[in-house]
């Protein structure tokens, strides 16, 4: 429904979008969504290798060296989605 009058002179809200810019718009928030999980994850991966020697970040979460080498090869193995 577009009501156009001199307090409400735009269209906000999704029935103001044609099915084809819908669809647009949520192929583009899931490739954001994507790209962003996989940098998440890539970070992670470093600052777990950055970290794995220091004694006091090992001490601070409670794993060992082996542990955290472990859970870096579980993070690179994941399917990505």
């Amino acid at each position: 429904m577009k009501i156009n009058s001199a307090k409400n002179s735009h269209v906000t809200g999704s029935e103001s979008k044609t099915p084809f810019e819908q669809f647009k718009r949520n192929v583009l928030a899931r490739m954001v969504h994507a790209v962003w999980l996989l940098w998440r994850k890539h970070a992670l991966i470093s600052s777990l290798e950055r970290r794995k020697n220091d004694p006091h970040f090992l001490n601070d979460i409670g794993l060992t060296q082996k542990d955290v080498v472990r859970e870096i090869e579980k993070l690179k193995a994941q399917k990505p989605f």
